[in-house]
């Protein structure tokens, strides 16, 4: 390989020279545009060329210009999955603002403040009316009103450091975090030489969320390379069709898929990517097994592991997986991308010899300034590098190692962050939002199961009055799907251990007894009730279940839906859907739809 690594201790920097790569998107782009004639993005009814996203861009930066949004200013961009979805986001940079992209499908409580919170002064909607918004204080802009303007004689001027993007991460406070990336954050990342090469003939999978960063990968790694772009069903819209079937229709050969849902979808069709030339998995722990279920099957292609949080931009280390990982306890999260620092610190800061467990801390180029007009938690979780005269370091809360051969190992998270379904989600986030409910006097939130059976259980203190199902609808308004607890419980009081901390044990102890309690155990009464009750015992993480009992309150999710409905169709020779799964919500409902189907 062609770079070179220093490794001193624990710590690593990869010092890959990449003096030619570009410094800002915007330039990034425009050598793209120049050099590639073929579509940039397309979904099943409409396509873009390259030169008509340059030209619909130039059109949206127009739009902005004219109405008086200054260079500089934030710009939320809350639209469906559409094509138009990219030159919306290339206008707003070259009217040399920043773009804050925000998931329509997000509860409206959260998108008002992800708007309110960025200080965005325009927001670009599907309907261009913003009827669903309460604030007043932005610019609600529909993309169709470009339509026939002049173009952009050129793009503003943007420097390196300039603010290219904001998203937003879970946060104990209450409230999300929004997580600065600047153009050289994201130019140094998408050119990266460390990253799976992108080719001109590839077609990248659109599936994530727009507000989630692995969108990033997806837009960047295409209009860095003029590959093509193909919007698609989201993935939890994705796990209720043939899968494989759908990426071949797309001649789809790049795609990223959070390691959660990659295990989930390896234990159910081995097949499922075998027409991929790259397939990169991240966001969690990636299951060994299911690495070698991939390569035991008609998979010929490249496997990559990669790991970051937001604030090193989308993702600071990469590894090619091989079969041979496939035999270690945990898979490798590799090498450190160019122009990153990772260091393995213990807590008083010293450097971790090898093998060694400590805290991830990430610097470099695509570390992030920090957090959108936050000083105080900026400095608390960027600290200064004590290794190294003026440079700064992210804090991961990550646990990790650094073995003799100077790979990097993820170990799990050092703080109470967990992933869920693939997320970061911080669980006092969620005890926040239901404290704030009326009634509810106390609340504790703690994260049960290992690995995708990972979920969030929530304890409320409150009068006996107190509805489990209210407080349920009012988290669901202002959380997205996967920060809302799988089931809610009462307690009379929040339990403590002698030192007078909060006892997390106790309350996995009464999580356990409050499901098998939920438990009614109500028995079947025909074959294929009993059939579908052992696939359902099989998969869901409960010992205990009757054919009555709610599959949300056993611990059921979009991914255990996809696993059962898979299971159920091939083993019981029935054609039930995904949301059959998620609608019926009992083993005798799934019955009765299953017999009548």
């Amino acid at each position: 390989m062609n770079y070179r690594k220093s490794i001193e201790g624990s710590e690593i920097t990869d010092n890959e020279p990449s003096a030619t790569a570009p410094t800002d998107l915007l330039t990034l782009v425009s050598g793209t545009v120049d050099d590639y004639g073929d579509i940039a993005v397309s979904d099943s009814r409409t396509a873009i060329t390259y030169a008509d996203l340059d030209t619909n861009a130039k059109r949206i930066a127009t739009l902005l210009t004219e109405s008086r949004v200054r260079p500089g200013s934030t710009v939320a961009v809350s639209v469906g999955r559409h094509p138009e979805l990219l030159p919306i986001i290339l206008g707003i940079l070259k009217a040399g603002c920043a773009y804050v992209p925000i998931d329509p499908l997000l509860p409206l409580k959260r998108r008002e403040y992800m708007i309110a919170r960025s200080a965005a002064v325009a927001l670009f909607t599907g309907s261009g009316t913003g009827e669903d918004y309460a604030a007043d204080t932005v610019a609600v802009l529909d993309h169709r009103q470009a339509l026939g303007m002049h173009l952009l004689k050129q793009d503003t001027d943007v420097r390196p450091d300039d603010l290219a993007c904001i998203l937003f991460t879970s946060g104990s406070s209450g409230e999300p975090k929004p997580v600065m990336l600047t153009h050289n954050n994201l130019a140094s990342f998408i050119t990266n030489s460390r990253l799976p090469t992108i080719r001109p003939d590839d077609t990248i999978a659109h599936i994530s969320s727009i507000s989630f960063d692995a969108f990033q990968y997806e837009m960047w790694s295409a209009m860095k390379s003029g590959a093509q772009i193909v919007v698609m069903e989201t993935l939890s819209e994705l796990l209720n069709t043939d899968i494989a079937r759908e990426l071949r229709a797309r001649n789809v050969s790049v795609m990223l898929v959070p390691s959660m849902a990659f295990n989930h979808i390896m234990r159910s069709d081995a097949s499922t990517f075998s027409n991929l030339r790259i397939l990169c998995i991240g966001g969690d722990v990636v299951s060994p097994r299911e690495c070698g279920n991939l390569f035991a099957g008609s998979f010929g292609g490249e496997l990559y592991n990669l790991y970051g949080p937001t604030e090193a931009t989308v993702a600071c280390t990469c590894h090619r997986v091989e079969i041979s990982d496939s035999e270690l306890d945990e898979v490798p999260i590799g090498f450190p991308l160019s122009g990153v620092t990772l260091r393995i610190l213990d807590d008083e800061l010293n450097e971790c010899t090898t093998d060694a467990i400590g805290q991830i801390y990430i610097g470099g180029d695509t570390l992030s300034p920090g957090y959108f007009r936050d000083e105080s938690r900026t400095a608390e979780h960027f600290i200064r590098d004590p290794y190294e005269s003026g440079g700064l370091l992210y804090a991961t809360g990550d646990r990790g190692s650094v073995d003799k051969r100077g790979i990097v190992h993820f170990l799990g998270r050092m703080d109470g962050q967990v992933k869920i379904r693939g997320y970061r989600v911080e669980p006092r986030e969620t005890e926040t939002v239901i404290s704030q409910v009326p009634g509810v006097d106390r609340c504790a939130t703690i994260a049960v199961g290992e690995g995708a059976d990972k979920q969030l259980v929530a304890f409320v203190v409150g009068p006996s009055s107190l509805s489990m199902g209210e407080i349920r609808r009012e988290v669901e308004s202002r959380l997205p799907d996967y920060m809302v607890p799988a089931m809610f419980a009462r307690l009379s009081e929040i339990p403590i251990t002698p030192h007078g901390k909060r006892d997390d044990h106790a309350l996995r102890s009464s999580a356990a007894e409050q499901i098998a309690r939920r438990s009614k155990q109500v028995p079947p009464v025909n074959a294929l009730e009993v059939e579908i009750l052992r696939i359902w015992k099989e998969l869901l993480p409960v010992e205990h279940i009757g054919v009555t009992d709610d599959f949300y309150d056993l611990g059921g999710n979009s991914l255990i839906a996809f696993r059962v409905q898979r299971r159920v169709n091939k083993e019981l020779d029935t054609k039930i859907e995904q949301r059959d799964v998620l609608t019926s919500r009992t083993v005798r409902e799934l019955a009765t739809i299953a017999a009548n189907g």
